[in-house]
């Protein structure tokens, strides 16, 4: 269903179907303060690394995500109140009158009023805390609220991200890194099965150089974050996951939620994870997938390797990963081969204005050491 389909359809859910709010007390304060933001490339392990990060008892987690940043707080400004407020319940965990609707009457008139106040002023904070206040007091939240200490959401896109940290100083982001190689031919091949192109030479090289580019922006952007906020910010390498992925997890949740799970408990729910690899659908299995570590090597050609390192080595470096100097030689190569001119001109400005930025961006071992 499209976006424009949903905004068009006022959820059963919400007026019929949502559970029957719990009697509770909104989650204090300053839990709804301490926000982590668990942020990385799509296809780089942020999915079985935030929901290993949600078995704590101390986070207050969604069942999906929010897409808050990317289809709200982008749109603030463009869209009408009345439609920003239906773009806002779109997620399925979100009842947001069935709780206001079940509640006693003096957490109501605050409800109701915070409410109001969020989407009056428009303001990043208040709004985004709607979405663990009213789902805590939701008849199916699963967590006892007196252990929670922290909330947090994930996204695969940088929107917003200097704006949470303006408005939310309390908060911490935990950055999720990749080596580019493995990250980028995933994201290719992805795009390509999609599109239905997944032999044809030139969209494979338009969606690597793509993926590059998104990855690159990403990655330089983390780490003009960390230099504006060194104390706020920790990176944690998907590879150190694999290897050692209750160890951390632990320092996550010690960075975010500050109080760290028992070995015991975290191996035995990350034991149960269940992992199907997109790119081999008869491979499944359950735990810690170590394959995709490597995997890129299978993927991509030579030329496209060395395409991809060209693309990426210099802030590949900057994150800690030992990969080759390349010239910008393949990159020139594959931008004339794109299908049209302004295409060409488009992937051309941005690796520019990449490499320029490149001048200002710290590398990660100047900057404080988390994770």
């Amino acid at each position: 269903m499209t976006m424009s389909e949903n905004l068009g359809i006022e959820r059963e859910a919400d007026t019929k179907n949502a559970p029957v709010a719990a009697p509770a007390q909104p989650v204090p304060q300053d839990v709804l303060d301490r926000f982590v933001y668990i942020v990385g490339s799509p296809r780089s392990g942020t999915t079985i690394m935030s929901h290993s990060f949600y078995m704590s008892p101390n986070v207050l987690s969604f069942p999906s995500q929010t897409q808050f940043t990317n289809t709200v707080w982008r749109y603030r400004r463009k869209l009408d109140s009345r439609v920003l407020r239906r773009l806002f319940r779109l997620p399925e965990f979100f009842h947001e009158r069935a709780v206001v609707k079940a509640v006693d009457e003096a957490t109501r008139q605050k409800l109701e009023r915070r409410i109001h106040d969020a989407f009056a002023t428009k303001s990043l904070a208040k709004m985004y805390q709607l979405y663990p206040l009213i789902y805590s007091l939701s008849a199916d939240f699963p967590k006892d609220r007196s252990q929670l200490r922290c909330w947090v959401d994930k996204a695969v896109d940088i929107n917003g991200l200097f704006d949470i940290a303006r408005d939310m100083p309390k908060s911490r982001q935990i950055f999720i890194i990749r080596d580019p190689r493995g990250t980028i031919a995933s994201m290719t091949l992805q795009t390509i099965k999609t599109r239905g192109d997944e032999n044809e030479r030139r969209a494979r090289q338009a969606a690597l150089l793509s993926s590059a580019i998104y990855w690159r922006n990403m990655m330089q952007t983390f780490l003009l974050f960390a230099k504006r906020y060194p104390d706020r910010c920790m990176f944690v390498r998907y590879e150190d996951f694999v290897e050692d992925a209750e160890g951390t997890i632990n320092n996550m949740l010690a960075f975010g939620a500050g109080e760290r799970m028992s070995e015991e408990a975290l191996s035995a729910g990350l034991a149960q994870f269940k992992f199907k690899r997109k790119h081999d659908p008869n491979a499944v299995g359950s735990g810690i997938d170590r394959q995709p570590l490597e995997r890129w090597r299978k993927m991509l050609t030579e030329d496209e390797i060395r395409l991809l390192t060209a693309m990426t080595w210099r802030t590949a470096r900057k994150l800690g990963y030992d990969i080759e100097r390349q010239p910008v030689a393949p990159v020139m190569r594959a931008t004339s081969q794109l299908a049209g001119r302004r295409e060409q001109a488009a992937v051309s400005a941005k690796f520019t204005f990449l490499e320029l930025r490149e001048l200002t961006v710290p590398s990660r071992e100047s900057l404080v050491k988390r994770g």
